[in-house]
């Protein structure tokens, strides 16, 4: 799922929530209590998926930087080959004597 239909579905339970709670026959004491207790568990679910992402993107980003120093690293050598190729002399011809 993607991030904003995560966050979407989120705040659809949270009002569906929410206006359960403002319908049932509970004290308004007891429903700020439920209401408090909800968005404490939404806010709760939020983080835990934020910090899950952080730490993904992390990760991936480490990956993708040594390989792209290891891309890096192989192409310098390539070119440092082709330089040595192009600055040493041909070999010289070789002649046999049966001609």
């Amino acid at each position: 799922m993607k991030g904003s239909n995560i966050l979407a579905f989120l705040g659809g339970v949270l009002v569906g929530g929410i206006a359960a709670l403002l319908l049932a026959p509970n004290s308004g004491e007891e429903t700020r209590s439920q209401i408090k207790d909800m968005a404490d568990e939404g806010i709760d679910t939020v983080k835990r998926k934020y910090n899950s992402a952080s730490e993904s993107l992390r990760r991936d980003t480490t990956i993708i930087r040594d390989a792209a120093r290891g891309a890096v690293e192989d192409v310098k050598k390539r070119i440092e080959e082709a330089k040595q190729s192009i600055t040493e002399p041909a070999p010289a011809p070789t002649t046999s004597q049966n001609e």
